[in-house]
């Protein structure tokens, strides 16, 4: 039957996860409906699933945010020791010049990051919507289980807070780095 080729479907695509990926996308989503949809659609929908979980599970793991943490202080430490490089010699003039377009990359990169985070949920959405578990099942239409809990703490879900950081970090190691290459201090 259908509904049975469906599970089998998503069985094969959900085989190489994660035993909590795959609780956490059967919570979530309907996964026979996703495997139903997929037959129908020209998108991997199981791919987007795996972006959307990628993105708000396993960016939010403790060695992540670490990392994020201690890039930060490395990045302020060095701004605030005046360790950018300093113009005056063609090297140093070529270093600062790299070290300058260096930091505004990684800043506008995070900017792109930050603005990546809800416009995949919203992708997502989109294309999983009737296959979302509803936040009420006498209520099948009404609004979705994930809505009700990534919408109003998606400005502190670890993903986007790591972003925010980034984005009011960077302006103050350029401040800090263009105030230690002129020599008045950090």
């Amino acid at each position: 039957t259908r509904a049975q080729h469906a599970a089998t479907m998503a069985a094969a695509w959900m085989m190489d996860w994660s035993p909590e990926r795959v609780a956490f996308a059967e919570r979530f989503f309907d996964t026979s409906c996703v495997a139903e949809l997929q037959a129908t659609s020209n998108h991997s929908l199981f791919g987007d699933l795996r972006v959307a979980l990628v993105l708000f599970t396993e960016q939010a793991c403790m060695r992540t945010l670490l990392w994020d943490l201690v890039s930060f202080v490395v990045q302020l430490t060095f701004a605030q020791l005046g360790s950018v490089p300093k113009p005056g010699t063609t090297l140093g003039t070529v270093g600062f010049v790299v070290w300058v377009t260096a930091t505004l990359l990684q800043w506008f990169l995070a900017i792109l990051a930050l603005l990546n985070v809800p416009a995949t949920y919203v992708a997502l959405h989109h294309r999983t919507w009737p296959c979302m578990s509803p936040l009420s099942e006498s209520w099948p239409e009404g609004p979705r289980l994930l809505d009700a809990l990534a919408l109003p703490t998606l400005a502190v879900q670890p993903v986007v807070f790591a972003h925010l950081v980034m984005i009011h970090i960077y302006p103050l190691v350029l401040h800090m780095g263009l105030n230690a290459a002129r020599g008045t201090g950090g």
